[in-house]
């Protein structure tokens, strides 16, 4: 766990307050990088859980843009547009959200979305 909590900036384990998973959180949607603090952490190639998880347990500010991995986040949230694979229900079997294409279809079409490019991503 070391080499984790070098690789962000973490000098040791948050003290045991910060593991009452009932702190608040704070959520916004970004339409513009101005809206992004400096202080920001924009971390590549994490899903949108990880991003939350990071905010809460550490009190980091996470900024969450298109370059996450979390294809069903994505179009939820308005980053991406969804397209052939995501409508055949496979991405949600892939996740385990679905036992089958017919359940991950219908499971896909009723995720409520945001506007596509309404938003560049959140903190």
């Amino acid at each position: 766990m070391k080499d984790f909590y070098e690789a962000f900036g973490v000098c040791e384990r948050p003290s045991k307050v910060f593991e009452d998973t009932h702190l608040s959180n704070g959520f916004k949607f970004v339409k513009d990088l101005s809206e992004v603090p400096e202080k920001a952490r924009k971390i590549e190639d994490i899903t949108i859980c990880q991003g939350y998880n990071l905010a809460r347990y550490y009190r980091w500010t996470v900024f969450v843009d298109r370059n996450t991995v979390c294809p069903i986040g994505l179009i939820a949230y308005g980053l991406a547009k969804p397209d052939k694979l995501y409508e055949s229900g496979e991405i949600a079997v892939a996740g385990g959200y679905a036992e089958n294409t017919e359940v991950g279809k219908k499971l896909e079409k009723e995720i409520v979305k945001l506007d596509y490019g309404e938003y560049i991503g959140f903190i």
